[in-house]
């Protein structure tokens, strides 16, 4: 009987452990509720537009673990008409958190849409992770802010033509009106937007660098231009211009006519229109595979036109076309051609 005892002792404070650990654990549980719940509600206030709603809950959930989400709606719901320092402060309270980030993220878009430059460069620090449409808005700041390095690391936004966020479009003309930007670096972008057929962009370029290109020539080339190229005048810089827009909306409505006419549209040209009326064919071969299957043509076309400049898309479809066929030379050429952060991809590593 007495070494019962001991054993019914040690049996009720396992009772009693156990019974403590279930009144904490209500305890806590009933704490997550009501600040879930809380969450909840700030959230409907968000969704509501209630800013002072949201600055309630703003104070009462300071020190909860969701406590900087009413101050991010606070502060997002006005957002473009926030001061830097708000943004700076909410930065600094929250450091490295995805909420923060965002937030001066969109803070800078929003800045450059109105042309407000100078708020969004004190926040530019707080943005490590950028997407493109951000990075461009950032590149915007800086430029104004007197950065004279920052056009040099967006020649990929520079050239492209295919659709891209208004930010990146912006970054585009801001380059446009830079005296950093050179003779040659306006004639690349004048013969890319030549070749994808963007008429108006394109005669906005050649206006930069003396050239005037007329919208009506423009439309009667893209009407036929197979007969345009038969009998094209080759002479003047905008004649040449005029060519290479022709073979373009050629390689755009029957690849196989562009590739045997292309020769005969390069005779008499200049050595860099020789090659930049290959690349047009060559790049609209490599970019419509799906239409027109691959073509060693194609490449070829792309091999006529190694020495002029390759923008990150165009070194990419000239190495995937050379890979393609077996043609390491080419891709040796293509990769030769790529930046160096373009380098440096896995699939490069040759």
């Amino acid at each position: 009987m007495t070494e019962g005892k001991p054993m019914l002792k040690r049996l009720q404070n396992k009772y009693y452990q156990v019974f403590a650990l279930g009144v904490a654990a209500l305890g806590l549980s009933a704490a997550t509720y009501a600040a879930d719940e809380q969450f909840n509600n700030a959230l409907r206030a968000a969704n509501a537009g209630n800013v002072g709603l949201l600055q309630q809950y703003q104070s009462s959930m300071q020190g909860d673990v969701l406590g900087y989400y009413p101050e991010y709606w606070v502060l997002n719901s006005n957002l473009a008409l926030q001061p830097a320092a708000n943004i700076v402060g909410f930065a600094q309270r929250y450091p490295q958190s995805a909420m923060a980030e965002k937030l001066a993220a969109d803070y800078i878009e929003e800045k450059v849409k109105m042309a407000d430059f100078a708020s969004a460069q004190p926040v530019l620090a707080y943005v490590s992770n950028a997407d493109r449409a951000e990075s461009c808005a950032m590149a915007q700041v800086r430029a104004k802010s007197g950065d004279p390095l920052v056009f040099a690391e967006y020649k990929d936004v520079w050239l492209t033509t295919n659709s891209q966020p208004e930010s990146c479009a912006g970054l585009g003309r801001m380059m446009l009106s830079s005296p950093l930007m050179t003779e040659q670096d306006k004639q690349q972008r004048l013969w890319s937007q030549l070749r994808a057929g963007q008429s108006g962009q394109a005669i906005a370029t050649a206006q930069t660098i003396g050239m005037n290109l007329s919208l009506a020539q423009l439309n009667s080339i893209q009407a036929d231009p197979l007969n345009y190229l038969w009998s094209a005048p080759k002479a003047s810089a905008a004649d040449q211009a005029y060519l290479i827009y022709a073979i373009g909306r050629l390689a755009d409505s029957d690849l196989n006519t562009a590739l045997a006419s292309v020769k005969r549209a390069a005779e008499g040209t200049p050595e860099l229109v020789q090659k930049a009326l290959y690349r047009t064919v060559g790049y609209i071969g490599g970019t419509t595979v799906m239409k027109n299957n691959f073509n060693v043509e194609v490449l070829q076309a792309f091999d006529r036109s190694y020495g002029l400049a390759l923008s990150e898309e165009e070194a990419e479809i000239y190495a995937r076309q050379a890979i393609r066929f077996g043609a390491w030379e080419s891709v040796i050429r293509a990769i030769d051609g790529m930046s160096v952060t373009q380098k440096q991809e896995d699939r490069w590593q040759y």
